[in-house]
Formats: C-alpha cells, structure tokens, sequence
C-alpha cells in the first residue's frame, strides 16, 4: 500500500488513476505471496550443524574476485530434539586448510531461531557474504561446524604497493591565519 505525502505539509496526496478517477490516498502497489521453499530434492542430511540438519547447499558462483558478494542458501530441517543455539560459525579455509575468514550466521532470520521452526519442516536460510579483500587468489573451501561445503575459486588482482617519493616539510602552516 502507498500513500504520497506533500512534503512541506506531510498531508497525504489525492491519487488519480490513469482515466483520472480519484484512487484516494492510499493505492496498492501489488501482492506479495508468501510459500513454502521448493522442495530440495535431497532425502538425506548433508551432516549436522550445531545439531540441525543441513539437507541442501547452494552457492550462486564457483568463481569470484576479492571483495565480491556470493549468495549461500541453506535448507534445514529441525530435529525432534533442537538445541537452542541462534547462529553458527562458516569458515573460508585455504587450500592449506588454514581459516582465511570467519562469519557467525543466523540459521535463517535472527528473529526466526530454530527453536520455533516445526519439527520436520525444511526452512531456508540465505546469506549474501562479503568475500574479504585481502583475499589471495586460489582455491577455497566453505566449511561450516566441521562439515564441507562449497568450493570457490578466488583470482585476485596483482597488488603493487609502490611508495611515491616525496619530500618532507618542517615547520609548515596549515592555515591562512598564521
């Protein structure tokens, strides 16, 4: 629902339609649906994360630069038995193995914990992470709780650091009142 406000007044606008009828003040925009996720396909658990099953993982790209956003989607399912945890811990790990980055994730929504998710019901849960800029380029593994996720390969740019000659100045004002 819109409703336009004159903005030296804030008194809401009359709206005409295209024929020019009047609309009022308010007029819909449009209609959001709300579904279920689709179903993922996948009859057995990925592994576990913090004790809540993981059955699918997605990651919108395998190849990336430095400073990029990849998209991860989780699906979950609940256990009869949850604990009562809020986030988890997704790691970027080298090739060697080596935690290049670490992000403390909500499972889905923050005001959404899985403590109120059915037991049973599949829930999705997406992050947009900015990939750090000091990456260097290579190969690199998702990893959340232990358990591996996706790969990305990073190509970062060549950095060259060349200090500018310059001379120092002793004594110098900064202003025009001196």
């Amino acid at each position: 629902v819109l409703t336009l406000f004159d903005f030296a007044t804030l008194q809401p606008i009359t709206l005409l339609a295209a024929d020019g009828s009047v609309v009022g003040p308010t007029a819909v925009l449009g209609q959001i649906e709300v579904t279920e996720p689709e179903p993922t396909g996948a009859a057995d658990s990925l592994g576990s994360v913090q004790g809540i099953s993981l059955l699918e993982y997605r990651q919108d790209r395998e190849t990336a630069v430095p400073g990029d956003v990849v998209l991860l989607t989780f699906f979950w399912q609940r256990p009869s038995d949850v604990p009562l945890v809020q986030n988890f811990n997704l790691e970027l790990r080298n090739a060697n193995g080596d935690v290049a980055h670490n992000w403390l994730l909500p499972f889905t929504l923050p005001g959404y914990p899985p403590a109120d998710w059915v037991v049973g019901t599949t829930i999705r849960g997406q992050h947009l992470l900015r990939l750090p800029a000091g990456l260097d380029s290579g190969s690199y593994q998702f990893v959340a709780d232990g358990l591996a996720l996706g790969q990305i390969d990073i190509t970062a740019p060549e950095r060259v650091f060349e200090a500018v000659e310059m001379e120092t100045a002793v004594d110098q004002t900064f202003s025009q009142d001196s």
